[in-house]
């Protein structure tokens, strides 16, 4: 028995508002006010799903201010969501080039990079962003979920017990882990991984499944049927496989989202 694959998220980074800041905080106390103002207008429109509005309003905000590199990340950010995936590239790079310690805009690159399936480049992204900050969560999960996609799977597990360290509360980051564990048919390590996971997340009926499936490769039978009543109650039709898979021994493959 084998489990086929298992959904791996990236994450964005979040969004920058600009505000008045001591010195030394990248693009914030030496910028246009009117830019600031645009850039933190352009933050709120992106929040709401309005990218075209917020694509204007950061580059009215760069053309006021030309070394914003603030407004580029969020430009870049746009440029992802809109899927415009080589503009997104060439903003991001515009804003490392203005602030070369700009650890979200290398998360941010790499994230481009993984979504348009350059996962080499997108690894060596996330590890600019740890390099300039190395207790980037965001960053240190990416690039664990980035190794599960290379198929290193050593990697991901060493990446992704940095990221768990970092963001003990964080669900996914403990049910990637746990899917790293199992590649490398280390069961009662992904069992305890996602059984973190799913006392985060207790809805999360795929996570259940994926602890049925773990259970069923550890040859603990007694403990998957404990899931699948679990699951009857939580989703009846992934109880159901997990059913089948109890009972054929097959295990169910979850889509990767």
């Amino acid at each position: 028995m084998r489990i086929e694959k298992w959904r791996s998220c990236l994450v964005i980074g979040l969004l920058l508002l600009v505000r008045m800041v001591a010195a030394g905080q990248s693009g914030a106390k030496t910028e246009v006010p009117e830019a600031m103002s645009l850039n933190n207008q352009g933050v709120s429109w992106i929040n709401a799903g309005r990218y075209a509005a917020a694509l204007e309003l950061f580059e009215q905000a760069i053309r006021l201010s030309p070394n914003f590199a603030r407004a580029y990340y969020n430009l870049g950010t746009t440029y992802y969501h809109l899927a415009q995936y080589e503009k997104a590239v060439t903003t991001l790079e515009k804003a490392i080039e203005l602030d070369p310690t700009y650890s979200a805009a290398y998360n941010q690159l790499g994230v481009v990079f993984a979504d348009s399936a350059q996962f080499e480049k997108a690894e060596q992204a996330f590890k600019q962003a740890l390099s300039k900050k190395a207790d980037n969560p965001v960053a240190s999960y990416n690039l664990g979920v980035n190794y599960i996609r290379l198929k290193d799977f050593k990697a991901a597990i060493k990446t992704l017990e940095g990221a768990a360290a970092l963001q003990p509360q964080n669900a996914e980051t403990h049910l990637n882990l746990a899917y790293a564990y199992s590649r490398e048919k280390r069961y009662r390590e992904a069992i305890a991984e996602t059984r973190k996971s799913v006392s985060l997340k207790p809805d999360d009926s795929e996570a259940q499944l994926f602890l049925g499936n773990l259970y069923l490769l550890a040859r603990d039978r007694p403990a998957a049927w404990v899931l699948y009543e679990v699951l009857r109650l939580l989703n009846p039709p992934l109880a159901q496989k997990l059913l089948q898979a109890i009972n054929n021994g097959r295990l169910v493959i979850v889509s990767q989202r």
